[in-house]
């Protein structure tokens, strides 16, 4: 083998694993960014939960309406 041989195996074996790096990086990012939507839209539902259930069980004039 020369050197120019193995040289272009390494390069090779090199530029192959920055690539996989640079997916893993990339594919880190964006479960980040779905991380951060999903947080956002479980506060949300929690907001809305609890208020709709604060609207059930307090009802304008009260739940009993005859006075006993």
């Amino acid at each position: 083998m020369s050197t120019v041989a193995g040289g272009s195996i390494l390069q090779e074996a090199l530029d192959r694993f920055l690539s996989k790096q640079e997916e893993w990086h990339k594919q880190q990012e964006r479960n980040g960014r779905l991380e951060s939507h999903r947080n956002a839209i479980m506060i949300a539902a929690s907001l809305i939960a609890t208020t709709a259930f604060q609207a059930g069980a307090n009802t304008p004039g009260g739940f009993w309406q005859d006075k006993f």
